[in-house]
């Protein structure tokens, strides 16, 4: 376990510092960290999660359908695979939109973003750690569980994306 909690920490740790600057960045224009959070993290992630997926899906498609018609079968069969994993992406980020504005109804942000830590918290409770960021010791779990609640989901649609790049490049 301590050897996932080093790669997860190692690969999550500087992301975390990256995305609490663009939180504070933005936070004057919201009205603060809290406003910025809940509205960055648990309202637009998903958004802006869907919506990258969902014209990478459409692209997809078209490559397939031109990988097909150039009877170059192993990488209509790569972008399938690739479609599936978009797919499920999507489902992922419009459940999880649906699933926070429905859980968050009624609550104020500070109130939201309580909950959220604590459930952050609750996921990252098996790794043991702590870092020091910009004058805060805070727990590795915790970091790692913000990684794959909110960056994770963007990371897999764009390395996909990536790989589809590639891909279509070749179809030219």
């Amino acid at each position: 376990m301590e050897i996932i909690t080093a790669i997860l920490g190692s690969i999550s740790i500087p992301i975390y510092v990256l995305c609490v600057l663009l939180l504070l960045a933005i936070a004057p224009i919201v009205g603060g960290y809290v406003n910025a959070s809940v509205y960055v993290c648990e309202y637009c992630e998903p958004v802006v999660t869907g919506a990258i997926t969902l014209l990478f899906l459409i692209f997809c498609g078209k490559y397939i359908y031109k990988a097909i018609k150039k009877e170059m079968y192993v990488r209509a069969i790569i972008l399938i695979i690739i479609c599936v994993v978009y797919i499920s992406v999507l489902y992922n980020s419009i459940g999880t939109l649906m699933l926070r504005v429905e859980t968050y109804r009624g609550m104020t942000n500070k109130e939201i973003f309580d909950y959220v830590v604590i459930k952050l918290r609750e996921m990252g409770s098996s790794m043991d750690g702590t870092v020091d960021i910009i004058g805060h010791k805070i727990g590795v779990g915790y970091i790692v569980a913000n990684f794959m609640t909110y960056v994770l989901p963007i990371s897999v649609t764009l390395w996909c994306g990536l790989i589809q790049r590639i891909i279509s490049k070749k179809l030219r």
